[in-house]
C-alpha cells in the first residue's frame, strides 16, 4: 500500500500547497528528478548517441516495463513505455484501423488530450463516439456497468 504522506514528502510543492493540476503536467518526486539528472549527466559525459548510452537506455526501459508489468499483474510484452499518457493514447487511437460505424466509448469527464484526437478520428474515419455521463465520485461498479451497456456487438 502506498503511504500518501511519505509520497507527498518527496514532492516539494506538496509541502506548501495541495497541487491538483495533473491533467497536463505535474511536479515530479525528488527521486525521479535525481534519476533524470543522473541520466543527463551520464549522456553529457559519454555522448547521447554512444553505444553504451543507447544500450543502457534500452535496459532502463526494459526494467521499467518489467516493474510496471509486475505491478499490474501483466507481462512485460503488454506494457509500452511512452513519454506521457497523451502520447500513449494517441498511439492507440492512431495504431488501430478505424472504419465508419466503429465505436469509441468515453465519458463527459475525459481530458481534452483524449477528446480532441477522438473527435478527429470521428471526422477522419466516421467512427461513432459514445459519451457516457459520469459523476466525479462514480462507483467503479456503476462505471463498469455503464461501459458494458454502451458496448455493441
Amino acid at each position: 500500500m502506498i503511504d500518501v504522506e511519505s509520497f507527498r514528502q518527496q514532492i516539494p510543492v506538496c509541502q506548501r500547497a495541495a497541487y491538483l493540476n495533473t491533467g497536463m503536467s505535474g511536479p515530479s518526486p525528488v527521486p525521479v528528478v535525481d534519476a533524470i539528472k543522473q541520466r543527463l549527466d551520464y549522456e553529457m559525459e559519454e555522448g547521447s548517441g554512444s553505444p553504451d548510452v543507447n544500450s543502457s537506455g534500452r535496459s532502463v526501459r526494459e526494467a521499467a516495463r518489467q516493474c510496471v508489468a509486475s505491478f499490474l499483474n501483466a507481462s512485460p510484452e503488454e506494457i509500452c513505455v511512452t513519454k506521457n499518457t497523451t502520447d500513449g493514447l494517441n498511439m492507440v487511437l492512431n495504431g488501430l484501423t478505424w472504419n465508419p460505424g466503429d465505436e469509441i466509448v468515453t465519458c463527459d469527464l475525459e481530458h481534452s488530450s483524449v477528446l480532441v484526437p477522438t473527435y478527429y478520428k470521428q471526422r477522419q474515419s466516421g467512427v461513432v463516439i459514445k459519451v457516457l455521463s459520469m459523476a466525479p465520485d462514480e462507483p467503479m461498479e456503476s462505471i463498469l456497468s455503464k461501459i458494458e451497456d454502451a458496448l455493441t456487438p
